[in-house]
C-alpha cells in the first residue's frame, strides 16, 4: 500500500532538472534524466531538430 501511494506522490512533485555540478546517486541521476526526456524544452528540441531533416 506505501508505494501505490509514494507513486501518486512522486507524479504531483516537481522534479529539478540536472544541472551541472549537482552530485547526486545513481538512482537520483537516471531518475531526474527519465523525466527530463519528457519535458518541454526536450520535446522542443526534438521538434526543432526533425524539421532540418
Amino acid at each position: 500500500m506505501t508505494s501505490s501511494v509514494e507513486k501518486g506522490c512522486e507524479q504531483s512533485v516537481k522534479i529539478p532538472l540536472l544541472e551541472s555540478g549537482d552530485r547526486l546517486t545513481r538512482h537520483e541521476f537516471e531518475h531526474r534524466y527519465t523525466a527530463s526526456l519528457n519535458s518541454p524544452a526536450h520535446q522542443n528540441l526534438i521538434q526543432q531538430l526533425s524539421q532540418l531533416s
